[in-house]
């Protein structure tokens, strides 16, 4: 069988796979007849509905802003590293859901849509910055399968040729979500750090996350980050809560 033989037939395989056996949007629960984008469990509707945050933002943290000039509330009364953050959407509504499908459901196949929301705006915000992940809990790594970041940081490496520098790992396994800004600033001091041998060689970095709740994890990371070597450090998510 050759190279253009084999092809089509994995497409027509594909095809009438649909037919035979429709799966269902992961929001509305209708089935997908040759209306989903690029095999994601998710319709041509609801994958309308997914709508980048727009308006003011905070200059850096990138919650919407409604009465306030320039900086929230929050960032006001705190102290940041790192110099600036961007989030695609407010962590609400179908994106929570979709996040959740992604990273406790393991339906990776939402790594195609999430990297290419992510590569438009870090196309046009961050051309040329290195991409460092922001290493996983131990405990979260055992309960799945792989380090849910992954799926997306290999499509943004190997079809939208983004530089990745897989740099930082994690010790410590104290739950933070009951905890205040502080108290996980606390709480993750020393527990991040430069892997062995490894070196930045960008002055410039972008750090990234799937979601931003009080920054303490972000913060932490660039501060590692700063101590070894970067200049600037921004940091994007797929959402803010």
């Amino acid at each position: 069988m050759t190279w253009q033989s084999g092809t089509q037939f994995k497409r027509l395989y594909i095809k009438y796979s649909q037919v035979l056996f429709p799966s269902r949007c992961l929001l509305c629960g209708g089935r997908l007849l040759f209306q989903n984008e690029k095999g994601v469990e998710l319709c041509n509707h609801c994958s309308g509905l997914l709508v980048p945050l727009t308006g003011r933002r905070c200059e850096k943290c990138s919650l919407p802003l409604i009465s306030e000039h320039r900086m929230c509330m929050r960032c006001r009364e705190r102290s940041y590293l790192f110099k600036t953050h961007y989030s695609l959407f407010q962590y609400r509504g179908n994106i929570r859901e979709l996040l959740y499908f992604y990273k406790f459901r393991q339906k990776y196949l939402l790594a195609s849509l999430f990297s290419r929301l992510l590569y438009k705006t870090i196309s046009e915000m961050f051309p040329h910055y290195p991409l460092v992940p922001v290493p996983s809990r131990k405990h979260l790594l055992k309960n799945r399968d792989r380090d849910h970041l992954m799926p997306v940081i290999n499509i943004l490496k190997k079809e939208y040729k983004i530089g990745i520098v897989n740099c930082l790992q994690r010790k410590g396994d104290i739950p933070q979500k009951e905890l205040s800004f502080e108290e996980r600033k606390k709480n993750l001091y020393g527990k991040i750090s430069m892997k062995k041998g490894m070196r930045l060689t960008h002055p410039d970095i972008l750090l990234f996350d799937d979601i931003f709740t009080t920054g303490a994890t972000a913060d932490e990371c660039s501060r590692i980050l700063l101590n070894n070597g970067a200049r600037n450090v921004s940091v994007i998510t797929i959402a803010i809560d």
